[in-house]
């Protein structure tokens, strides 16, 4: 068994990505935190964290960093990343884009060590969830999940951060369940 990379140096290899072609349109965005109880899953970066080269700083993004603040959940203490690195994201490049960047997201996986992934969207739960396509979101939602190939670490799918821009239903059940993560975990 290999020895985890530090977050700095996976960082730096994650930014640094050359394999595949996909570099050659956009910059890989590595996860952005430290060490943490709670990983939080999202499905590739927008425009804006790819130019910014960090999570969370798109409308979506900016409304679950305000949705956390309002039920006292501490973003700092979470580490935030991505499946897929580039915001290349397209059905035709998309299992490209998992073969080359799963790697990348087990590393994260290792290094911070989470005891729960928060899954944003169908492309992580399902890959945490181990392509297990019998499945939607929506009949799973909200409920901890503990596939057995990830050693004891809960995942929590969810729906995609992108509706959050047009459901305010959802806002209110995210803060539902953000509050139940945070009677589980130091958040």
């Amino acid at each position: 068994m290999t020895l985890p990379y530090s977050l700095e140096v996976l960082s730096e290899k994650i930014t640094d990505c050359t394999s595949c072609d996909l570099r050659k349109v956009d910059c890989p965005v590595p996860g952005l935190g430290t060490k943490s109880d709670l990983m939080l899953l999202f499905e590739y970066p927008s425009k804006d964290e790819v130019l910014l080269g960090r999570p969370l700083e798109e409308r979506s993004g900016l409304i679950l960093k305000k949705i956390m603040k309002e039920v006292d959940f501490d973003y700092n203490k979470c580490y935030s990343t991505f499946a897929l690195k580039c915001n290349t994201y397209s059905a035709e490049k998309s299992q490209l884009q998992l073969s080359v960047c799963k790697k990348w997201l087990w590393e994260e996986i290792k290094s911070v060590d989470p005891k729960c992934i928060v899954a944003f969207g169908k492309i992580p739960s399902k890959l945490l969830l181990k392509g297990n396509y019998s499945f939607t979101i929506k009949d799973i939602v909200g409920t901890f999940q503990n596939p057995d190939h990830l050693n004891g670490i809960k995942v929590v799918p969810w729906y995609s951060i992108s509706m959050f821009n047009n459901m305010n239903s959802l806002i209110f059940k995210t803060k539902k369940m953000l509050m139940e993560i945070k009677k589980h975990y130091n958040v």
